[in-house]
């Protein structure tokens, strides 16, 4: 459903700053007056440097923090993968930002502080999901990792047993609340859609 979003606000954008023609339907398909395709190349570019982008760069930053040179390495083998320049920027997908919302999940279930980083990633994982399926092969590893963090570094004065499920549940209301959120006005308005 988040995808759903995400082409819900770029075919506004694309009816406001291109035409109405960019988004009739059934009309629509196969449309490929140039000004419409820079605009679709613009919306998975901007996507990218939203999010993709931004992930790599603070990944490879944490990865590398004192060599720049190897740091622009991972940035730059990130970005100028073929698959991201032929499929999304070529055929206008945005694969990238499940990716990038992905690695993002990542970056936060990893940082040492708190727990709570866990949580943001967690929420981080479910938009991923949710945004492509592809993420479903990420998983059963991001799964096995929080439950990992389930069990690890026991705060003073709680028992393992009561951090463990306090943790647990957390993950799951999280998990809960996200796909609720993401998913209820489809369910709430699904007669809506079967016209369509």
């Amino acid at each position: 459903p988040l995808t759903a979003y995400v082409s819900y606000v770029c075919g506004w954008l694309s009816h406001v700053l291109v035409g109405h023609e960019t988004v009739a339907l059934l009309t629509s398909r196969a449309y490929e007056e140039v000004n419409h395709k820079a605009f679709m190349r613009a919306s998975v570019l901007i996507l990218d440097v939203l999010v993709y982008f931004t992930a790599v760069w603070f990944l490879a930053k944490r990865l590398e923090p004192r060599n720049v040179k190897q740091r622009m390495w991972i940035i730059g083998l990130a970005l100028i993968q073929p698959s991201i320049i032929l499929i999304d920027h070529g055929h206008f997908q945005y694969n990238t930002v499940a990716l990038g919302l992905a690695l993002w999940a990542f970056h936060y279930m990893t940082l040492p502080a708190t727990f709570t980083n866990c949580i943001v990633g967690s929420i981080l994982f479910c938009l991923s999901l949710n945004f492509k399926q592809m993420a479903l092969y990420y998983a059963p590893v991001v799964f096995a990792y929080l439950l990992g963090k389930c069990f690890a570094e026991q705060p003073e004065g709680s028992s393992r047993a009561s951090q463990f499920f306090g943790r647990f549940f957390a993950l799951g209301i999280t998990v809960i609340v996200t796909f609720t959120a993401l998913w209820l006005p489809f369910v709430l308005f699904r007669s809506d859609g079967v016209s369509v």
